[in-house]
């Protein structure tokens, strides 16, 4: 039934110990129109993972849209949830027995920012300790089971029916099963990796994970077939393949999970980052530098900067700068730093180079947020030309040791020094490109109008008090610029490389570049 209740109606009981957890006791029905009825307990994650005989299983679905709900009866309270909620537990529902459930809308007090922050930090766990996990796709429509029936049982090879072809099975797939919103949302990545025994649910029927990448996922001798659907642009088996081989692949580095999977769908956009660290590999030390937080004034800048300070840290400025400039400025988060990707949006970029810039070059402030660098004015950009030739971006493609997957991304122009260039589209005339100190990409900047001595003396001051900087005998005039993106460069037909041996310390022209 519909309903209009707020969701935070339920009366919660706190949650008392580190591993807590709430599990749905659904109760049984023998009819899937009877309403959904159950009651809460409280519960440990250790306790769980030593039950054998009473297991619990754990839900993964797509929320929906909260402004639409439905009514469950739990602990004789009436519960408001989302019809995608109310529809996952209808199918779930025994006829005869109670089953035990963790749904992480009933089951987390949603109202309650300090105990989801902390249910978040073990979301992770939940996932790995429960028997299995149900992904609840929606509702099972003809061609949903028409590839369902060809599902395999576990080893027994593919089932592929009289008068059917893998051709036409993946074509029903692609076009259905494969387009459901759960395969594009964050928060399941970590829900299906972490997950022992993963399966598909749609309606009433269900299979296991592995078996449904058995039946789709194609073989070596298959290839030709997988490469027409993805040149049609139907990519949903690819998105299957790049999610079985993670849950093979086992944890990978926040940088690599966040390339990933970056501009997928989140109610939450800072839910991109906290949905990843507890499957990251380096998720205790990357807690150093981000904090699962959701209160207000924890806002979706503060949160990507955090995690790009770490990744700059760990890897270099070069492994960012490539991974910002696909995203104008104008379409960028509101208040995020030029320096800083934007995680809600999506990048042609697959994986993160590595350059392992020097820490001791670089430093971060807030309030505002900079990321200052020790380098100097290269060249500066006079004229913009056309798009570049295959021939220009394969020079960048040298120079910055990561290709740039679209010419229409990137322009020529011509330098002051008269140097031919490949830039960012939106660089203008007057920019200036940039040589950062041990960075493996010149970058362009442009320069913004700050009269702010006090904020260059804390700058100075801030640079001369870190033990991890180049001390310098003298004090470097402060450029201040906005991020544009890399650049390659060309002088008499050869490629110009940004190389530690063209810089010093006794370059003439040496300043702090303090990017906003």
């Amino acid at each position: 039934m519909s309903a209009t209740i707020a969701p935070n109606c339920y009366c919660y009981q706190p949650l008392l110990e580190p591993d807590s957890i709430r599990i749905l006791l659904l109760q049984p029905a023998r009819s899937h129109e009877i309403d959904l009825e159950g009651s809460l307990i409280h519960t440990t994650l250790s306790d769980c993972d030593d039950d054998i005989i009473e297991p619990f299983t754990a839900l993964s679905y797509v929320w929906g849209d909260s402004g639409k709900t439905e009514l469950a009866h739990v602990d004789a309270q009436s519960v408001a949830i989302t019809p995608t909620l109310d529809a996952a537990l209808r199918d779930l529902r025994d006829s005869t027995r109670v089953r035990k459930i963790w749904a992480d809308a009933l089951c987390i007090d949603q109202s309650n920012n300090e105990e989801k922050a902390q249910q978040v930090v073990n979301m992770g766990e939940v996932y790995k300790t429960a028997a299995r996990t149900i992904i609840h796709l929606g509702p099972l429509t003809p061609q949903a089971d028409r590839v369902l029936e060809h599902v395999p049982r576990r080893n027994c090879g593919r089932n592929v029916a009289p008068g059917g072809s893998y051709a036409t099975i993946v074509k029903e797939a692609e076009e259905d099963l494969l387009t459901r919103t759960w395969f594009r949302r964050v928060w399941v990545f970590q829900e299906l990796v972490l997950s022992r025994d993963p399966w598909i649910q749609c309606g009433s029927k269900m299979v296991r994970w592995v078996d449904v990448c058995h039946l789709l996922i194609p073989p070596s001798n298959d290839h030709d077939i997988f490469r027409e659907s993805l040149n049609k642009g139907l990519s949903g088996v690819q998105i299957l393949r790049q999610m079985e081989n993670s849950r093979k692949i086992g944890n990978e580095p926040i940088w690599d999970l966040l390339i990933k999977r970056r501009g997928l769908g989140a109610t939450d956009p800072r839910d991109m980052v906290y949905a990843h660290m507890g499957m990251a590999s380096d998720s205790s030390t990357l807690s150093q530098y981000v904090s699962i937080d959701y209160r207000q004034e924890h806002d979706v800048s503060e949160v990507y900067v955090q995690v790009t300070r770490y990744i700059i840290d760990k890897i270099g400025l070069s492994s960012v700068f490539s991974l910002i400039e696909e995203t104008p400025f104008e379409e960028r988060l509101p208040r995020l730093p030029s320096w800083t990707p934007d995680w809600r949006k999506t990048t042609t970029k697959k994986n993160a180079r590595r350059d392992y810039t020097h820490q001791r070059f670089h430093l971060f402030t807030q309030n505002p947020h900079i990321l200052a660098h020790i380098g100097y004015i290269f060249d500066v950009i006079a004229e913009n030309t056309s798009n570049p030739s295959q021939k220009e971006v394969v020079g960048v493609t040298l120079t910055t040791h990561g290709k740039f997957d679209s010419i229409g991304n990137r322009k020529s122009a011509k330098t002051r020094e008269g140097r031919d260039s490949v830039v960012p589209r939106h660089a203008r005339t007057g920019d200036a490109i940039i040589y950062l100190c041990s960075c493996t990409s010149f970058v362009v900047a442009r320069r913004i109008e700050k009269s702010d001595p006090d904020l260059d003396e804390s700058l100075w001051q801030k640079y001369t008090n870190s033990d991890r900087l180049v001390l310098l005998n003298k004090r470097l005039p402060i450029e201040h610029s906005l991020f544009v993106g890399v650049c390659s460069l060309r002088a008499m037909g050869k490629l110009v490389r940004p190389e530690d041996r063209a810089w010093s310390l006794a370059q003439p022209d040496l300043r702090l570049i303090a990017l906003h």
